[in-house]
């Protein structure tokens, strides 16, 4: 009896060693099973297009600060000449104010085309107006440069209408002849200070200053006079005519006498100081032009 219980105290241990050991087995088997992967996250080239172009609307805005510029750094010993006893600060209408920028300067844009592509064969930079056509073109061969600085006239020197909106386009043409292009966003010139034979002209399109015919200034307009009456305070011993170039003649009389009436309030002098005019305009390019004379 004894025998028989040893022996079978003796099965029953090895038996749990062998299950222990497989046990033992199996965990090692799944540890080396275990595999850790790592994902890389594939990596995205970015590459430049081929053509692109930019316009530096800062050229456009920035030259304007230059007169305020000028009249914020005067200093006493300099209030020798006539029109430098222009008070600049009186009231609120009065102050010098060189945060507007409304009226642009020449040159008025500079061009930056960026070309990635192919060795080019030829390129063009075409500027068209608010119907559609050309301009004002630039081209040559092989690549675009990396700035045009345009002056904001065509080819027989005709400056832009103010408040109409121009567009440009790029092409550039490789060796094989294929063409890449690319067009810019368009852009609106409200005002613009010209060098011409008779003077210096500043030039606004007549519907930011009115509506229609009417002879009351809009409150955008007054804004946009006011910069005019602080470039006028750097010729004030200059004549100044104020012309109404409009399809309506009576309504470019009661016009312009009303940019006379704010400019004499802004300068604080007689409206008999300026000489207002109507002229017929037959383009669409009704405007306002202040005109300081030539000696």
């Amino acid at each position: 009896m004894r025998r028989l219980i040893l022996a079978t105290v003796a099965v029953i241990f090895s038996f749990s060693n062998f299950a222990l050991a497989a046990d033992e087995a199996k965990g090692g088997s799944e540890k080396e099973q275990k595999i850790t992967v790592i994902k890389k996250e594939p990596r995205v080239q970015q590459e430049k297009p081929m053509l692109q172009i930019t316009m530096d609307i800062n050229q456009v805005i920035l030259p304007s600060i230059d007169t305020e510029k000028y009249l914020l750094t005067m200093v006493p010993s300099r209030f020798s000449r006539m029109r430098d006893t222009v008070p600049t600060v009186l009231c609120n209408s009065q102050v010098v104010s060189p945060w507007l920028t409304a009226i642009a300067k020449e040159p008025l844009a500079i061009f930056q085309p960026g070309w990635n592509g192919p060795v080019p064969n030829s390129w063009s930079l075409t500027i068209a107006d608010f119907r559609g056509k050309t301009f004002h073109e630039y081209k040559d061969k092989f690549s675009p440069p990396a700035r045009i600085v345009w002056d904001g006239r065509n080819a027989d020197g005709q400056p832009i209408y103010v408040g109409h909106p121009y567009s440009y386009l790029l092409v550039v043409t490789d060796m094989s002849g294929n063409q890449y292009t690319v067009v810019g966003e368009p852009f609106t010139v409200v005002a613009l200070l010209h060098q011409e034979s008779r003077g210096l002209i500043i030039s606004i399109a007549l519907d930011s200053l009115f509506n229609e015919r009417d002879k009351d200034l809009r409150p955008e307009g007054k804004i946009i006079l006011q910069e005019v009456s602080d470039i006028l305070k750097r010729y004030f011993e200059l004549p100044v005519r104020i012309e109404a170039w409009t399809g309506d003649i009576q309504a470019g009389k009661n016009q312009s006498g009303s940019v006379a009436d704010c400019l004499a309030e802004r300068l604080i002098v007689p409206v008999k100081q300026f000489v207002t005019a109507s002229v017929s305009e037959t383009t669409p390019n009704e405007r306002i032009d202040v005109l300081i004379q030539n000696r």
